[in-house]
């Protein structure tokens, strides 16, 4: 027989303590299958001759035929390359990929010059919290600086607790089209918009302590984010931030900084010892997630985690479970994570309880 039978490249099998997740990230989707199914899958994804890959579990050789996950390879064509192993690749060609940026009365003189300094980083996704006053007035002058090419797409993040009307809001996605979201908390839940995909409603407050949420709504199963997971970690590498005072971090979330931009370049921030110290802590080095079926789907925190004092990794990193997960691999079930008493001490430590409680205030 000159025909091999194997999983398509573009399919990739990422086992957990429990299930199977089948990721296609062509489709950007994934499939979850029983964990007995893990050696047929290894087969699969080495190769088999035909005869040996119909001989397989029936129900999950027709379940990945009818969802075409399956390529049928003639042997004897040399041309065929079906290579289906990770590579450590970065697809943006860049220093820095991802910058955020809270935005202050301190920080507005700045703008420009930092806005300057990320073309030399060849940066493409900048995130922006802005939490003052003449929302849309004063924010439009800042998208006006980044309105140019070397971002590829903003996310923005408003407080509008202050007086703002949607068709301003609104304004901002037709005048400014490199805004990939806007998300804008208004705690009363009163603001009235169109429905625009673009323009989304949160009744969570924005802080710097909302960071981390470890939700499906926020997992991508496309391949650059599984190629990133695998190497790196998904949450810190290659981004750095200027928080609301000035202060260079990995993220605004984090304690450690890196020297203040009014004194500090962002280049010579990023250089400096222990910066890049969580950039190449992937998933499988995680304490629980390295068993997770979804650890190269989802994001990773190392702002807030389940033992504030863990200092396991390399360099004193912190190995230790994202604190805003609720996810049990052992279990397969959600929980919340917020009312889970074995992360009482980790939520003190951080002093979440006022977010918290205010989080299930405007829940209800």
């Amino acid at each position: 027989m000159n025909i091999i039978v194997k999983l398509m490249p573009t399919v990739k099998c990422v086992s957990g303590f429990l299930r199977i997740c089948l990721i296609d990230v062509e489709r950007n989707s994934f499939v979850l299958l029983p964990k007995e199914y893990l050696h047929d899958l290894q087969l699969l994804e080495r190769g088999v001759e035909e005869v040996k890959a119909r001989s397989i579990d029936t129900r999950l050789f027709l379940f990945l035929e009818e969802n075409e996950f399956l390529l049928f390879i003639d042997k004897t064509n040399p041309l065929i390359n079906t290579s289906s192993n990770y590579r450590n690749v970065d697809y943006y060609n860049c220093v820095i990929s991802n910058f955020i940026l809270e935005i202050s009365e301190y920080i507005v003189p700045y703008i420009s010059e930092i806005f300057d300094q990320l073309r030399s980083l060849q940066t493409k996704y900048v995130v922006l919290f802005y939490y003052n006053e003449n929302i849309v007035q004063e924010l439009g002058k800042i998208l006006d600086v980044l309105d140019d090419s070397f971002v590829h797409c903003v996310d923005i993040y408003l407080d509008v607790r202050q007086s703002c009307k949607v068709s301003e809001l609104n304004s901002l996605l037709i005048n400014y089209t490199r805004i990939q979201n806007l998300f804008v908390y208004d705690n009363k839940g009163k603001l009235v918009y169109d429905k625009k995909p673009k323009f989304i409603i949160s009744r969570q407050p924005l802080s710097s302590k909302c960071c981390g949420v470890i939700s499906k709504d926020f997992w991508v199963s496309n391949l650059f984010a599984i190629n990133e997971a695998k190497f790196h970690n998904s949450c810190l590498y290659k981004k750095i931030s200027v928080d609301f005072e000035g202060n260079i971090k990995n993220c605004p979330s984090m304690e450690e900084s890196y020297g203040n931009i009014r004194d500090t370049m962002l280049s010579e921030a990023i250089e400096k010892p222990g910066f890049k110290k969580y950039w190449n802590i992937n998933k499988d080095q995680i304490t629980i997630y390295k068993d997770c079926e979804f650890r190269y789907i989802c994001t990773d925190c190392r702002a807030y985690v389940e033992d504030p004092h863990d200092t396991s990794g390399h360099e004193d990193t912190n190995l230790s479970k994202p604190l805003k997960c609720g996810y049990d691999p052992y279990t397969g079930e959600w929980a919340e994570w917020s009312t889970n008493p074995f992360k009482k001490q980790a939520v003190e430590f951080y002093g979440m309880h006022e977010m918290i409680e205010l989080s299930q205030v405007n829940e209800k």
